[in-house]
């Protein structure tokens, strides 16, 4: 009848103002676990176009963002590409390497 608003008839009634109870937790139905692995794939290759400069220019910084929305969805090849950019600009001792400034 309410629509999921039950618990605010506490405050019509005017009821103790306790906090209402926490649903559990659902499980992610198949449907829409297919669509955000669709998702998480499609930003994966978006990604690996904008850094490869596949029909637009190269842009490293997009193609790291969009690996890692794909990478927080649970794409695993967006995760090695995310780790295998971060061990490039890192030394042996896990100090961040020094871009080479342009000032000369």
């Amino acid at each position: 009848m309410l629509g999921g608003w039950q618990h605010l008839t506490q405050f019509r009634n005017g009821g103790d103002i306790a906090a209402p109870p926490v649903p559990p937790p659902q499980a992610p139905t198949a449907a829409s676990s297919e669509i955000l692995e669709g998702y998480a794939n499609a930003l994966y290759s978006l990604g690996r176009r904008y850094e490869r400069g596949e029909g637009t220019s190269s842009n490293p910084r997009e193609a790291m963002r969009c690996y890692c929305k794909s990478a927080r969805l649970g794409n695993l090849w967006a995760m090695a590409r995310l780790a295998a950019h971060w061990m490039a600009h890192r030394d042996p001792f896990g100090r961040e390497q020094r871009q080479p400034s342009s000032d000369g």
